[in-house]
């Protein structure tokens, strides 16, 4: 992978790059969409809380939303408990994805990746790896949806550097568990690889 210019960090060109994934194709990109509704949870579970574009709140949308960013962080905490700097990476690059003109118009903020983050260390401690390996695969069962996970798991993977062989085998484990093949986990690393290579310049 290219060296970045000075003033772009490694949360920065990632940010970066999951912000044109999305955009190239809004209305079909499932980690936005899943965002938008988790982003607008009522306060009333039972509620219904309106959307732009006049869509309504469903809670499985939310679900796909937060087992796609446990994902991530299962695959970029391969080797155990993310450090610190991989914590602030992360959410620096979450937030960043969803504000690409830094005018803290944010879609997610801070606060909710934070205790998203909070939530997922705590159910991996309690848990272990493998068991939410499971809960991730069973939440997230449509194929583009499957696709796009593992895009975004690959991005992330890079946050600290170039992914470890560790978060790779992560990210092949999920592959195996949505009933795909070591080359849909490849493929996902080389369209991340790509896609990091735009966002750096």
């Amino acid at each position: 992978m290219m060296a970045l210019p000075p003033d772009v960090t490694r949360p920065a060109q990632v940010a970066r790059a999951l912000t044109r994934w999305m955009g190239a194709a809004p209305d079909r990109s499932p980690f936005l969409q899943a965002a938008m509704h988790y982003c607008h949870r009522p306060l009333v579970e039972e509620a219904s809380a309106p959307m732009m574009f006049g869509t309504t709140y469903e809670p499985a949308w939310a679900a796909l939303f937060e087992a796609m960013l446990e994902l991530a962080f299962l695959v970029l905490g391969a080797k155990g408990p993310l450090t610190t700097e991989a914590k602030d990476a992360f959410l620096s690059a979450v937030v960043g994805a969803f504000d690409p003109w830094g005018r803290e118009t944010f879609l997610l903020t801070p606060h909710q990746v934070d205790a998203l983050l909070a939530d997922m260390e705590e159910q991996r401690a309690d848990d272990g790896a493998e068991k939410r390996v499971r809960m991730v695969v069973r939440t997230v069962t449509h194929a583009n949806h499957q696709s796009e996970a593992l895009r975004i798991a690959a991005m992330m993977a890079h946050l600290l550097g170039p992914a470890s062989a560790l978060s790779r085998e992560a990210l092949e484990s999920f592959a195996r568990g949505f009933g795909l093949d070591r080359a849909a986990a490849d493929e996902a690393l080389r369209e991340a690889e790509r896609s990091l290579a735009d966002a750096s310049g």
